[in-house]
């Protein structure tokens, strides 16, 4: 296999690349034609990519007996890699869902899954929060609530993804009253001192040479803003997905992050787009918005689609 390019550490520091991207070649027990060991990541990152920050799917851990979640970190040690965040994906159970058994089972499953993130050294799991609306915001917050207590009382910071369309319309959130809602006002900036990945650590107002103008008033509001007003409310985190954010343009993409990165957990799921340059999109965030988090990055392709965005990013951090 042949060896990417190795540039500065610290760029390097910023990148990491998710289980998600080698799903087909994962020896798992639904996939018995996998040739990669999901605890071999680290080291293939490593000599790969120089990449020590691994994104695991829940569903790629095999096994949650604690003598199995100790040898996988130890095996991620041997070559100084960390598992950064851990994706819940539980169907059903989210913290939306009007069913208060499925509810409370989300609760439950996610405070299991915090206890297993402090086990692996994760210091973050993200949620399937399912299909957010102002029908069912306010169930969603109070679940969300009770995770990120529990999540806080381990160091475990509990991250919120935004998911595409609401209703069918771009980017909108469900209910009838998503018309008239107004966009939240972004959060106060925090103190140029404050941590990587604190709440408020970015400029949100900051600037962008060669920055679109903003587009005009849409009809509908978008719902990464629903999104952003749970976030607020229960006192989570948001964890970025690009893609997720649904936008048309780089016009759209740049609003929802102005609103999202100031919350954010430290993390950014990282694609590429027909919609918006990934360069510029890398350049906004850390230039305009101050971010000192991750971008890690999904592809669902192997290294053939892994390398590319790997080199945009390199390429794009000052």
């Amino acid at each position: 296999m042949q060896t990417a390019r190795q540039p500065d550490p610290a760029k390097l520091a910023r990148i990491a690349i998710m289980s998600l991207d080698f799903s087909n070649q994962l020896k798992l027990p639904t996939n018995t034609n996998g040739t990669i060991d999901v605890g071999d990541l680290g080291e293939m990152y490593a000599d790969t990519y120089g990449v020590h920050n691994v994104e695991l799917q829940h569903t790629h851990i095999v096994s949650t007996e604690p003598g199995f979640l100790k040898d996988l970190r130890a095996r991620y040690d041997k070559t100084q890699s960390h598992i950064t965040n851990i994706n819940l994906e539980f169907g059903a159970l989210t913290c939306s869902t009007e069913d208060p058994i499925l509810r409370l089972q989300a609760i439950d499953l996610t405070r299991r899954w915090i206890d297993h993130a402090v086990l692996l050294g994760s210091p973050r799991v993200m949620i399937n929060q399912g299909q957010l609306s102002h029908q069912n915001k306010q169930l969603a917050i109070d679940a969300l609530k009770r995770m990120e207590e529990y999540g806080k009382s381990k160091g475990v910071r509990v991250g919120v993804e935004t998911r595409g369309n609401g209703t069918g319309a771009r980017g909108a959130a469900a209910g009838p009253a998503a018309a008239a809602a107004p966009a939240p006002a972004a959060p106060a900036a925090a103190p140029a001192a404050a941590p990587a990945g604190a709440r408020g650590q970015a400029p949100g107002g900051a600037g962008f040479r060669g920055q679109p103008q903003p587009l005009a008033p849409l009809t509908v509001v978008p719902a990464w803003v629903l999104l952003s007003e749970v976030i607020q409310s229960s006192g989570t985190w948001a964890n970025v997905d690009m893609g997720n954010v649904n936008a048309q343009d780089e016009g759209e993409l740049f609003a929802a992050l102005r609103t999202l990165i100031p919350m954010t957990t430290g993390n950014t799921h990282t694609r590429v787009s027909a919609y918006w340059e990934l360069s510029r999109v890398v350049k906004f965030m850390v230039t305009g918005l101050g971010y000192t988090g991750l971008f890690s990055i999904e592809t669902n392709g192997g290294h053939d689609a892994v390398r590319p965005i790997y080199n945009i990013v390199l390429d794009s951090l000052p």
